[in-house]
């Protein structure tokens, strides 16, 4: 589509014209240190916030927002639940959900048209690295270097 899609760090998230080298929109609630994974008519990335958004790129406007940590915070056995503060990596677009690792064990899936969470997989504890998929595995790489496969 010639735009350039970059998240800050100051939680803005910039559509630029490549050929023009133009300013399109700027979303001051949708940025941070994520990956962004573009599919369709969406960007979708995880904010400093630790929300996950479906943003419409040719506006920026958001379609949906998952809290990632506030879910299941009365569980103390939830993976939401934490008195230090949880990273996550992704999203990763893999048959047509949202994956995204957490570093305190847990691989997330997700709708990625409504934000529902769908499944959460325990994995080995540390800063994991966005998901990737080949054939019907996933692979993900943690703190210490462990390559971790798993099915799809």
């Amino acid at each position: 589509d010639g735009m350039l899609y970059i998240s800050s760090h100051n939680g803005v998230l910039y559509s630029i014209n490549a050929a023009k080298g133009t300013l399109e929109w700027a979303n001051r609630y949708a940025g941070g240190h994520s990956q962004l994974w573009v599919a369709n008519d969406y960007l979708y990335t995880v904010n400093k916030n630790n929300q996950l958004l479906a943003i419409y790129k040719v506006t920026g406007s958001v379609k949906w927002a998952t809290e990632l940590e506030s879910i299941n915070k009365t569980n103390k056995d939830s993976v939401f639940f934490s008195d230090n503060s949880t990273s996550f990596n992704g999203p990763t677009m893999i048959n047509g959900n949202l994956y995204i690792t957490s570093s305190n064990g847990h691989l997330l899936v997700f709708n990625a048209v409504s934000g529902k969470k769908l499944k959460d997989i325990k994995i080995k504890k540390g800063d994991n690295s966005p998901a990737i998929t080949a054939g019907e595995h996933i692979y993900f790489l943690n703190g210490s270097g462990t390559l971790t496969v798993i099915g799809q």
